[in-house]
């Protein structure tokens, strides 16, 4: 039983992560899709 309500947190915890990843990789998408100076500038530096 303790192995489950561990399960559980951690379940939690990884949809959680989950979707602020979701949350900033669709802003980097939108914020290099519009030509960010960030964006244009991190692609000179290469």
């Amino acid at each position: 039983m303790v192995l489950g309500s561990w399960f559980l947190v951690l379940g939690s915890w990884f949809l959680v992560l989950g979707s602020w990843f979701l949350v900033l990789g669709s802003w980097f998408l939108v914020l290099g899709s519009s030509g960010h100076p960030i964006f244009n500038f991190s692609m000179s530096q290469q």
